[in-house]
């Protein structure tokens, strides 16, 4: 450290101090002795300290031109400071508001990161069979495989590949979809409706697409299309409740089921699990339909953002 200055401590240089630091000059204030005394760390700095004080004390306009600049980036500071704090509020009010949406955004993280988006062995367990299994066609044969695995005790495996992605793409597409769909069909219908949804969607779109092309497919997108059917019948029986859509976004989906159902994806060597996809948009717009006859019509709520 480097001393720069010593003067009385009655000598008030508090605004100077502020702007030298807030400019990013790195400086430290000892008092002792009734002497207070600016350190510097680099030697190089010893001379801008020393004008600058002098030509703060010597300017009235430059020692308020050092206040106002002192003033104003506090108060950026301060506006900073605020936004960081009302973002971080802004996530707590959502997690509580949306508590199943962000468990489930947490779970398939967690799945993610346990089977390594499908390079660890242990993404071999969330498959709808066992890899060793995988060379049977046919909807019988695929079905009796299914039973044989399931009377084997492996219960969890005809929701499980709801649960896993091959890629951490895979798994943001899927995230998105649920976080922009998923919100507000918990807001609207509440927790355990949204979750019985998930679990009969996740169900129902794995049955059908490993009955129909085997068990190599994973992905939360036969739910998320599920939540997608959901909103394309509100949007159709309540379109002027705000909390629904955006209907652009459940347009786009509803176009990217059909691409990959005319298998015109397969041309730019994309691969879709698309029964999958179709059959969880039927489940919610089934889900959908059924709550809308024998329900209150649903209460208006702000957009969500």
């Amino acid at each position: 450290m480097f001393k720069a200055l010593e003067l009385d401590v009655e000598t008030d240089i508090s605004a100077l101090y502020e702007a030298l630091r807030l400019n990013g000059v790195p400086v430290r204030v000892i008092e002792q002795n009734g002497l207070q005394s600016i350190w510097v760390e680099d030697e190089a700095l010893v001379d801008k300290v020393r004008e600058a004080f002098s030509r703060y004390t010597r300017s009235p306009e430059i020692r308020q031109q050092v206040e106002a600049e002192v003033s104003h980036l506090r108060a950026k500071r301060s506006q900073r400071s605020s936004e960081e704090s009302s973002f971080s509020n802004t996530i707590l009010e959502s997690t509580a508001r949306f508590p199943l949406v962000w468990l489930t955004l947490a779970l398939l993280l967690l799945v993610g990161a346990w089977t390594g988006f499908g390079r660890f062995p242990s993404q071999d367990d969330f498959y709808m069979v066992p890899p060793s299994l995988y060379g049977v066609d046919g909807l019988a044969q695929r079905w009796e495989v299914l039973w044989r695995v399931l009377l084997e005790g492996q219960l969890w495996r005809p929701i499980s590949p709801a649960l896993t992605h091959l890629g951490v793409l895979h798994l943001v597409g899927n995230a998105l979809g649920l976080f922009v769909f998923g919100r507000a069909i918990e807001l609207m219908h509440g927790r355990l409706w949204m979750l019985g949804l998930m679990l009969t969607s996740a169900l129902a779109s794995n049955l059908a697409q490993y009955l129909f092309h085997g068990a190599a497919f994973a992905g939360f997108s036969g739910v998320v299309y599920a939540l997608v059917g959901v909103h394309a019948v509100a949007l159709m029986l309540d379109k002027s409740n705000p909390v629904w859509g955006p209907s652009g976004f459940v347009i786009l989906a509803i176009i990217g089921m059909a691409f990959g159902l005319s298998n015109l994806s397969e041309l730019f060597d994309v691969y879709m699990a698309d029964t999958a996809h179709f059959i969880g948009f039927l489940s919610g717009v089934l889900w959908q339909a059924c709550s809308s006859l024998v329900r209150q019509p649903p209460k208006r709520h702000a957009p969500l953002h």
